[in-house]
């Protein structure tokens, strides 16, 4: 009896690999969402938003590719930081309540950490940020490893499209180029959208 052809299994990526591919989406404005090392469903449809607009498919195991055009955009996946007197001052508070309600009665929506915040201002996951530093502190002084997501993009915005199938946000300018890709959330049926 024949045997099937099958198909060989997509080559396994270290988290540093991941997370180089996801800097140079974030870099380019295809957001892979938060920089983690892990290939879930955002990478994916952020390749296939780059895909769309380049008409290029980049291929996640091909590091070396990957290593070049982040050099060409302004270098390394990674940097270092050091964390400053305003980043350790927050201001943060105890929790975010769960509650929309509970949330929109608070004086403004802050971090609860510098982790957090740092993680947000980086594009990181939390988990991630502290895995690359794992004997910091996260205080005053320090130098952390941290995503170099690069400098924000800049154009002028003329149309946004949400893209409930792929739950996708794209940013258009007047000529039709795209500007950002973006993950969003669209609701669900506790907290519905338009």
């Amino acid at each position: 009896m024949p045997r099937a052809e099958q198909t060989p299994a997509a080559p396994k990526l270290s988290k540093a690999q991941v997370a180089a591919l996801q800097v140079f989406l974030d870099r380019n404005g295809v957001s892979p969402g938060v920089i983690d090392g892990r290939m879930g469903s955002n990478v994916n449809k952020a390749l296939d938003a780059w895909f769309e607009e380049t008409g290029e498919r980049v291929d996640p195991a091909d590091t070396d590719l990957i290593v070049r055009r982040l050099a060409a955009s302004g270098g390394l996946a990674f940097t270092t930081y050091t964390i400053t007197s305003e980043d350790a001052a927050g201001p943060f508070i105890a929790s975010i309540p769960s509650d929309y309600a509970d949330k929109a009665k608070l004086d403004h929506l802050a971090y609860t950490s510098t982790v957090e915040m740092l993680a947000e201002r980086f594009h990181m996951d939390e988990d991630f940020l502290i895995l690359l530093n794992p004997e910091a502190k996260f205080e005053l002084g320090e130098i952390i490893t941290v995503a170099d997501a690069g400098p924000s993009l800049e154009g002028e915005v003329a149309r946004i499209e949400i893209r409930k199938t792929d739950r996708r946000a794209v940013v258009f300018d007047v000529s039709g180029k795209m500007l950002a890709n973006y993950p969003v959330s669209i609701g669900s049926v506790e907290t519905p959208s338009p």
